[in-house]
C-alpha cells in the first residue's frame, strides 16, 4: 500500500509541475509576441488560454525572455551535436 501512496504522490508532483511548466511557457510566449509588437496573436493566444492562465500584457518577466531561451537551446543543442560528432 505504501509503495502505491508514493506511486500516487510522484505522479501528482509531475502533474503540478507540467502545469506550472505549461503556465510559464503561455506566459514567456505572450511576453515574447507583446515585446515584437504581434498584438493580435498575443490576443489570440490570451483567448485561447484564458480558462488555463490569466495573461497580462504589461507583465515584467523575471529572467531570461522566451528569444534568449531559445538561442541557448540552440547553442546547446549545436554543442551537444559536435560533441556527438566527435565520439
Amino acid at each position: 500500500m505504501d509503495g502505491n501512496l508514493a506511486g500516487v504522490r510522484a505522479y501528482n508532483a509531475l502533474i503540478l509541475v507540467l502545469r506550472v511548466s505549461r503556465l510559464a511557457t503561455y506566459t514567456l510566449i505572450h511576453a515574447f509576441l507583446m515585446k515584437r509588437s504581434h498584438t493580435k496573436v498575443a490576443l489570440v493566444l490570451k483567448k485561447a488560454v484564458k480558462d488555463v492562465v490569466i495573461l497580462k500584457d504589461d507583465i515584467d518577466i523575471k529572467g531570461p525572455q522566451l528569444d534568449e531561451i531559445v538561442k541557448q537551446w540552440k547553442a546547446f543543442d549545436a554543442k551537444k551535436d559536435q560533441s556527438s560528432n566527435s565520439e
